[in-house]
């Protein structure tokens, strides 16, 4: 079964997923091995991988060291175009429809699509929407994308 296909089974069963999002930049590379311990035997069903700013060779890094703890599919949500591995289980092919930035509505997918085409890596179609939450994000900000206004929900 694809990861999409289980992705919607575990929802169709159970309402939502237990998903854990893993911040390379975030995390210390000595306490990946027992963090993805800990998260499997909880009962996680999906690890995302990604950030909005992840500047050294620690994206790769933690997809392995995933992978090596778990049998749960490791997902890249990506900060960027750069943020694609063969590594992963697959990968949120997201385009932020909350923006007028066309570069993260089109731009990003268009150079990216060659790439997880050619590596064989399972892609999710993800619309991902920015929502105010009171202060600015990394998301927000490294987008370069307003945020819907929290208060204005028929927007």
């Amino acid at each position: 079964m694809s990861i999409y296909g289980s992705m919607t089974a575990t929802a169709d069963a159970r309402g939502a997923a237990y998903c854990v999002l893993v911040d390379p930049d975030k995390i210390a590379a000595d306490k990946l091995p027992a963090f993805t311990e800990q998260a499997t035997a909880s009962g996680v069903d999906i690890f995302l991988v990604g950030g909005s700013l992840i500047v050294d060779d620690s994206f790769e890094r933690c997809i392995r060291t995933m992978k090596q703890h778990t049998n749960v599919p490791v997902v890249i949500f990506p900060g960027g175009v750069m943020q694609i591995s063969k590594e992963a289980d697959a990968l949120l092919f997201l385009s932020i429809i909350s923006g007028r930035n066309p570069e993260h509505l089109i731009g990003s997918q268009v150079l990216a699509a060659p790439i997880v085409r050619k590596i064989g890596l399972e892609a999710i179609s993800t619309a991902y929407m920015i929502v105010e939450s009171g202060r600015t994000t990394s998301a927000e900000f490294m987008s370069n994308t307003r945020p819907l206004p929290r208060h204005k929900p028929d927007i």
